[in-house]
């Protein structure tokens, strides 16, 4: 970008080019590349040319679909000299580094100032979860395929969050990815995966304070510990009458008709908390992660109310 390039100093040029970018530092501005964004913090000055310990986002994000840059958004409010940016790839660098994993199944996502990769990870995320036959039904329900068997190496999903518009913290989201075996049309098999971003939304760790970023093996280990206690909670919440309605005030009209012909079309023993966190988590499959974060929160808030009432 031109314009920024002009009015640089060779501090914000030597800054631009760190992994941690602390706005204490910027002098006038510095701009640089994340996952699928481009971004650029400017300086904001007085009317006598003094810093005024504040600064503001332009960014702009790649739209896969149509394989052209937006145009440039500028974000409302302004960021104080407490922020620190960090780039989302060092981020997820520090995580394998401090895990000593190896990452597959990744997927690199840009949503207005956020960054994600959403990912699994080789020798340390397999789960061993009860054997269900219903999950059979409800994996039949939502892709209309029968499977031959569940396969047992059901992996814990990760979700590495990075806001640029002045959180003070990046997270990590925990989720289910579950493989199911199936015949394609010439008997061959192959497998099909079913995601769950909403049933482990309460185990999100926050992993930058004050410049530093660490996640353990043992933050993982905490979660997988919990996940079965955890799909019994959901398992113990039925869907009432009262909650339909709720959901039907706080699901988009869309959302909540599509969700609606799903769960009338199951048995009364499936309509629990577990079983329709599969069917929104499906639903939004295509959706923004804004908008699964969204409807985590609505279930998880529900099952934390119901645990707090017993």
């Amino acid at each position: 970008m031109k314009y920024v390039a002009d009015i640089q100093t060779e501090a914000d040029k030597n800054l631009q080019s760190k992994d941690l970018i602390p706005f204490t530092e910027i002098e006038k501005a510095v701009e640089f590349e994340d996952i699928q964004k481009h971004i650029v913090y400017g300086r904001v000055f007085t009317p006598g040319h003094e810093s005024s310990g504040y600064s503001i986002l332009h960014y702009k994000n790649w739209d896969d679909d149509n394989q052209v840059w937006t145009g440039w958004k500028t974000k409302s409010g302004l960021l104080s000299n407490m922020y620190t940016a960090i780039k989302t790839p060092y981020a997820m660098n520090a995580i394998l580094e401090n895990l000593q994993a190896e990452v597959e199944d990744k997927k690199e996502i840009s949503e207005n100032t956020y960054s994600y990769i959403n990912f699994a990870l080789k020798n340390l995320s397999t789960l061993e979860l009860p054997d269900d036959k219903k999950d059979q039904l409800i994996f039949k329900l939502l892709t209309n395929i029968s499977p031959d068997s569940i396969n047992s190496n059901t992996k814990l999903l990760f979700t590495l969050v990075n806001s640029f518009g002045g959180e003070h913290r990046i997270s990590l989201k925990f989720g289910l990815l579950s493989s199911f075996e199936v015949k394609n049309n010439a008997g061959q098999q192959h497998m099909l995966d079913l995601k769950n971003f909403i049933l482990l939304d309460k185990f999100s760790v926050d992993l930058i304070h004050n410049n530093n970023l660490e996640l353990k093996a043992v933050d993982i280990t905490n979660v997988k510990d919990k996940i079965n206690k955890r799909i019994r909670e959901f398992k113990d919440l039925n869907v009432t009458e009262k909650h339909l309605e709720l959901f039907e005030e706080k699901f988009t009209k869309k959302m909540y008709e599509a969700f609606l012909g799903f769960y009338n079309s199951i048995g009364d023993e499936y309509k629990n908390f577990y079983y329709i966190s599969y069917i929104l988590s499906y639903l939004c499959q295509d959706e923004k992660f804004s908008v699964v974060f969204k409807y985590a929160r609505i279930l998880n808030q529900l099952v934390k109310e119901k645990k707090e009432n017993v």
